[in-house]
Formats: structure tokens, sequence, C-alpha cells
């Protein structure tokens, strides 16, 4: 799967739980998810941090997936949004 485009969209903090969310759009070479991102980071965190954060626990779920936790398919990000986040994040078994 080769990520090409990645959005955020509804990012909001919630007070109750301390925590930023967001609903995580990864666009695919030929599919689209859409995933519930969560991050614990303070309410006055950088929305740099706050993204990467997000799209960290999307690719958590993402490792979750059958066809990716039995490594059948691989995660492949697009030059664009490799350059966006760090290796650490999306490179993570």
């Amino acid at each position: 799967m080769m990520i090409i485009k990645l959005q955020f969209e509804n990012l909001r903090f919630t007070d109750g739980s301390q925590q930023h969310s967001a609903v995580v759009i990864l666009t695919t070479d030929d599919a689209t998810l859409c995933l519930t991102g969560r991050a614990a980071l303070g309410k006055t965190a950088p929305r740099a941090d706050i993204k990467v954060a997000l799209f960290a626990d999307a690719m958590r779920q993402v490792r979750q997936m059958p066809e990716y936790r039995s490594g059948s398919k691989q995660i492949v990000l697009s030059h664009g949004i490799a350059s966006q986040m760090p290796q650490s994040v999306w490179r993570a078994a």
C-alpha cells in the first residue's frame, strides 16, 4: 500500500480525556482509509507535533490489520508524505 495523500479532519482537543483526536484520512494507491487518531499531548502542543502523533496512531492501527501484521503487504509513503513525517513513525515495526 502506498500512501499518496494524508489529511486530518475534525481536529479537536477534549478536556476530559486530555487528548487530541482527529479523523486521519490515508489515501492510497487503491483505497482510502479513515481512522480515528488520538494523541495524548498537552492542549498547547505545537500543531505539527499533534499531526505526527495522530499519524503515528493511524499507522499503529494499520499495522494491526491482518495483511500488514502478517507481512504479506508493506506500507510505503509517497516522497512528499515521507519527508513530512519522521521515519521512526512510519517505519516502526
